[in-house]
């Protein structure tokens, strides 16, 4: 084993982590660099749980699958082969732009077959950090059969995975990419058997004069396009070399033979892809919401902007060091331009002159897109949900009979399994109408001391937090954990709620399901649930309120649920109030790195392409019109954009 930077040290510890997460897995395996990585990993973590296959056609080049056995029995991991049967799909021999999905999909198809009888319950891929930035419609293929990307979700790029396999010894750490054969013939030309023996031949010819990294790339009339690097160009073009290399590839059933003067660019057909439209399903049918704004809840914003700042100041942490990141903009003279998408004007190009238009039309397209492309959306269960409420402790006399304390359970039951939550409500003692109420995402374990009366400072909690003057203007708080029911950095989504709404064979949320902020945010709205159940609180008059992580939460509770009366969110910043297409501070990128499914999968495609986003975060605190938002911000917390978040 080699020495490796600690970055590399890092990311490998966390790739073996993840996947030690994982029951067991089958690795699609081709032995490539990528996949060879990741069956490497799968071994570390998991030994004989985990197992490599490998998907022969066709489109494997001679020797490929050789030498992935070598690979896999050097490693040590248990190997399967599978023949695919994608020549049977009219779609894949049509080779439109999308042909990679049909050959995947019946990859994965394959695998789905096996798991039961390999006893795996995931299968990965090699997909990395570097793919997103290319046209891979594969990934769509991975992403309707659940196939997890450790390198991908880990934050490793090219660069990275060849670092950890020349860190593992593993012989293949500068190999050259080589993806499957169909994968030179240029898109509109179909694939055949022939054309791809041709290709392959010719290849292997190049490579017999020394050459490694090269493509024979097949167009219409029977045309080879030669690439190798620029360094080997004037070779190829001495007399000897060029009608010998003429006559070999003439003799394999080529036409015309050509060099290309650009030289070798691996997936450069991807040029020829034309941009297409991004096109979003709207949902078919979105939750009743029953909007009632109180206009007395207006009155809480003196209240919000005095007692809010002291909750801010319990949650503020120093800098941290991933702020000094040094390819983070911070300089106004850096934001890149951008134009911000039309707010109101629908997906049909109509102008929003009127409220209804707003509330039937354009509201639910918005919200329709944010919730497949940036948080995900709730899947409806096929087994009916079952929730129950249970008050497993009162405290009539808190904080010297200022108010009675309870803790609530919440629990959701179906044929799937089980989750519960414990929210934590606080009433003011002696009130004579239903008080109007704050809820707060709690970083705080609402099950813990934390939300005990402070014993030596009167009108706090442990947690600093100041009820008491909550209490005495007379209004209830309620508190909801953020990891009762979804980990806060979760990668599994093996427990909590999500298993309770996976369908059969499913173990991870499809690409447009919820993450970690949309489970969040689904929470508080269970505990609005529960309190529309109560007299004692006047549930068309209930605040949602939170701080950085907890203020994207918020936000995005209040857009999606219209029965929370007002918001109030505290340096949100990324996937909060901040503009994505600014790029200043916290960054897309920066976010799925660190915390990978905060989001649903689907807004990694928006990553370093944030103008391609059909909304901003603009769009969400729209959403939540009529009713008040108070978005806060520190000046000096140039990680949020605070500047300019709304």
């Amino acid at each position: 084993m080699n020495n490796a930077p600690d970055e590399i040290i890092a990311k490998r510890d966390r790739l073996l982590e993840l996947l030690r997460g994982f029951e067991s897995c089958a690795v699609a395996f081709s032995g490539g660099i990528d996949s060879t990585v990741v069956a490497k990993a799968a071994q570390v973590a998991l030994g004989d749980r985990a197992v490599a296959v490998t998907g022969v056609s066709h489109s494997l080049a001679d020797g490929e699958l050789s030498e992935a056995q070598e690979m896999a029995r050097l490693i040590g991991i248990r190997h399967e082969v599978v023949e695919t049967e994608e020549f049977n799909k009219p779609e894949y021999r049509r080779n439109a732009p999308d042909r990679c999905y049909h050959c995947k999909s019946e990859l994965y198809t394959q695998l789905d077959g096996l798991a039961p009888r390999l006893g795996v319950a995931v299968v990965v891929n090699g997909a990395n950090l570097d793919d997103r930035g290319d046209h891979r419609p594969g990934m769509t293929a991975a992403d309707e059969h659940a196939v997890r990307s450790p390198l991908l979700e880990c934050g490793l790029n090219k660069a990275d995975v060849r670092a950890l396999a020349l860190h593992w010894d593993l012989p293949t750490w500068d190999k050259p990419a080589a993806p499957c054969l169909s994968s030179r013939i240029a898109y509109g030309e179909e694939v055949t058997r022939e054309r791809l023996g041709m290709i392959d031949k010719a290849e292997q010819y190049l490579r017999s004069q020394g050459l490694r990294e090269l493509r024979v790339r097949y167009h219409r009339g029977d045309l080879a396009r030669i690439e190798v690097p620029a360094a080997a160009l004037e070779k190829l073009c001495q007399a000897e070399v060029r009608e010998s290399l003429a006559a070999h590839l003439k003799q394999l059933g080529f036409r015309y033979i050509t060099l290309d003067l650009e030289g070798f660019r691996s997936g450069n057909l991807n040029d020829m892809v034309p941009v297409e439209s991004l096109k979003v399903e709207a949902l078919n049918k979105l939750p009743i919401l029953r909007p009632k704004v109180a206009s007395s809840m207006m009155k809480a914003f003196t209240l919000a902007t005095a007692l809010f700042a002291s909750l801010l100041a319990i949650d503020c942490v120093a800098r941290e060091p991933k702020e000094n990141d040094r390819d983070v903009i911070y300089d106004e003279a850096r934001v890149p331009h951008y134009d911000l998408p039309e707010l109101l004007v629908t997906a049909e190009g109509a102008p929003v002159t009127t409220a209804e238009l707003w509330t039937d039309v354009r509201r639910p397209q918005i919200l329709s897109l944010f919730s497949n492309l940036i948080y995900g959306r709730v899947p409806s269960p096929d087994s009916p949900l079952k929730t129950e409420y249970e008050v497993l402790e009162t405290e009539p006399d808190f904080m010297d009979g200022k108010a009675t304390r309870q803790r609530v359970r919440i629990r959701f039951s179906n044929d799937r399994g089980e989750a519960e939550m414990v929210i934590a409500v606080f009433v003011p003692n002696d009130l004579t109408t239903a008080a109007p109420a704050f809820m707060k995402h709690s970083f705080n374990d609402t099950k813990s001391k934390d939300f005990d009366a402070h014993p030596e400072k009167p009108g706090l909690l442990r947690n600093g937090w100041p009820l008491g003057e909550f209490f005495y203007r007379g209004y209830a708080f309620v508190a909801v954990y953020q990891q009762d029911l979804v980990g806060h950095n979760e990668v599994s989504f093996n427990r909590g709620i999500h298993p309770l709404f996976y369908t059969e064979g499913q173990s991870f949320p499809k690409a447009s399901e919820w993450g970690v902020l949309t489970a969040v945010a689904w929470g508080a709205m269970r505990a609005m649930d529960y309190l529309e159940t109560r007299e004692d609180i006047d549930h068309t008059r209930v605040a949602i309120m939170g701080h950085s992580k907890m203020g994207k939460a918020t936000v995005w509770t209040a857009a999606q649920d219209e029965r929370f009366a007002m918001a109030i969110s505290a340096q949100s910043g990324c996937a909060g109030a901040a503009l994505w297409r600014r790029r200043s501070g916290e960054t897309l990128a920066k976010m799925v790195t660190r915390f990978p499914y905060w989001l649903c999968r689907n807004a990694w495609k928006f990553v370093n392409q944030e103008d391609d986003l059909p909304v901003d975060q603009h769009m969400l605190l729209a959403l939540i019109a009529p009713r008040p938002v108070y978005v806060a911000s520190g000046v000096d917390d140039t990680w949020a954009d605070g500047g300019f978040d709304f």
